[in-house]
């Protein structure tokens, strides 16, 4: 013999867990989402600032570093210019 309330709280739980599994689904997919468009706003910044590889990889490097909320690039032979980019990437 079941007990119906044992029963009622099996079938809250199963529906429970399959809400739960698909909003992890959810989650995964917009982190994806968004790491798509931080891509794509990396590239149009590459693109819009006509940086060449070496200044790129420059950006990047001062970037991670963060020790403040300004980060120079320093002037290149390449552009004859000193950016800032603030916060961007």
């Amino acid at each position: 013999m079941t007990n119906p309330k044992i029963e009622k709280v099996k079938e809250s739980i199963e529906k429970t867990k399959t809400t739960i599994a698909n909003y992890q689904a959810k989650l995964r997919d917009l982190e994806r989402q968004k790491i798509q468009l931080e891509n794509e706003e990396i590239v149009a910044l590459f693109r819009r600032e006509k940086l060449n590889e070496d200044e790129f990889a420059e950006l990047l490097r001062a970037n991670s570093t963060k020790n403040s909320t300004k980060t120079p690039i320093k002037e290149t032979k390449a552009t004859g210019r000193e950016d800032s980019f603030n916060g961007i990437i």
